[in-house]
C-alpha cells in the first residue's frame, strides 16, 4: 500500500491522507503496447519496466489546490537509455524512470467517438473533466525546473523535477509552481517504450502541498 500524504494548503482546513492501491488507482494501458508492471507493496509501489508504457490512474472526489508536489523514487536495476535533453525532448525520448502526472481542472469538451480506448478510460474514471496535465519528471535530462511540451500532446507540460538524495539510495523529487493548479487526478507512470530500456523502480511518499 502506497501513502499519497495531501498536506494542509490554502484555504484547507486539515491534512488528509489518500491511498494509492488497487482499488483507489486504475491500471490503463495501450494498444499494442506491452504494459509496464505495477506492484503495491507495504511501503512503496514497484515499478517494472521492460520495453513497456502504461499508467495508474488516481481520481479525486474532490478538486485539490496544488502549490508543490515532492515524491521520493529510487531506481533498483536497469537503466533508461536516454541521451540529452533534446532526446528527452522527442518522440524517441519521451520515456522517464518515475513522472507524476497532475490532471487539471478543464472543459471536457465533446466527446471523440475516434478516441483511443485508453483515453475513453482514462476520462470515464475521472469524477471531474480534465483537459491538460503537468508532468513532474525524476531524473530528467533538462536542467531542475525547467518545462518542455510533450511531443505527443502539446496540452502535456513536461517539468524537470528538483532532485535531493535521501537515505538508502532513496532521491527526492520536488516542484513549487508559480501558482496554485486546480487538480482533479494523478497519472502515476514509467515508461521505456520509445528509447527501450528495461528497469525497476520504487516509488514512495507522494505529498501535495
Amino acid at each position: 500500500m502506497l501513502m499519497l500524504m495531501a498536506l494542509p494548503g490554502v484555504g484547507e482546513v486539515r491534512a488528509e491522507i489518500l491511498e494509492v492501491n488497487q482499488h483507489t488507482a486504475q491500471h490503463i494501458q495501450f494498444k499494442r503496447i506491452a504494459p509496464s508492471e505495477y506492484q503495491f507493496e507495504p511501503a512503496s509501489l514497484r515499478i517494472q519496466v521492460d520495453d513497456s508504457a502504461s499508467f495508474l490512474l488516481m481520481p479525486f472526489k474532490q478538486i485539490k489546490t496544488v502549490s508543490a508536489v515532492r515524491y521520493a523514487w529510487k531506481l533498483e536495476s536497469g537503466e533508461l537509455r536516454l541521451n540529452d535533453a533534446a532526446h528527452e525532448a522527442d518522440r524517441d525520448g519521451d520515456d522517464a524512470v518515475f513522472k507524476l502526472g497532475l490532471l487539471i481542472e478543464g472543459d471536457p469538451g465533446f466527446g471523440n467517438p475516434l478516441a483511443p480506448k485508453w483515453l475513453k478510460q482514462a476520462n470515464a474514471a475521472l469524477t471531474y473533466p480534465s483537459d491538460r496535465m503537468i508532468y513532474i519528471v525524476a531524473n530528467a535530462r533538462h536542467p531542475a525546473g525547467q518545462s518542455w511540451t510533450s511531443p505527443y500532446n502539446k496540452k502535456v507540460q513536461m517539468t524537470a523535477a528538483q532532485n535531493r538524495p535521501l537515505d538508502d539510495g532513496w532521491i527526492e523529487a520536488s516542484h513549487v509552481f508559480d501558482s496554485p493548479a486546480s487538480i482533479v487526478g494523478l497519472w502515476l507512470m514509467a515508461d521505456g517504450d520509445n528509447t527501450d530500456s528495461r528497469f525497476s523502480v520504487r516509488v514512495k511518499n507522494i505529498e501535495l502541498e
